[in-house]
């Protein structure tokens, strides 16, 4: 490909001034996309899940099947001093 050939193919990709890329339409845009999608579930008859907020141990619980809270060297119970309060929607 020659560098005239390669310029024109990449400015194809440019948009004029004052126009904007349109990233998501339809469903999937933005604006009401949550409403959208539970319509969708609805006519498609699928299941409805809820996020549910998640602590960090919890989570990591969930996704490695491994708990936070048991010591891996003697199997005891860790103390939990603090909670940073983080909370992760699944």
């Amino acid at each position: 490909l020659d560098a005239p050939e390669f310029i024109r193919h990449f400015l194809m990709h440019v948009l004029p001034s004052r126009f904007v890329k349109m990233r998501h339409y339809g469903i999937l845009s933005n604006r009401n996309r949550n409403r959208k999608l539970r319509l969708c579930q609805k006519l498609t008859f699928s299941k409805i899940q809820e996020s549910q907020k998640l602590s960090v141990g919890e989570l990591f619980l969930k996704l490695t099947g491994k708990d936070l809270r048991i010591c891996p060297c003697c199997g005891g119970t860790r103390i939990h001093k603090t909670d940073f309060g983080f909370k992760f929607s699944t």
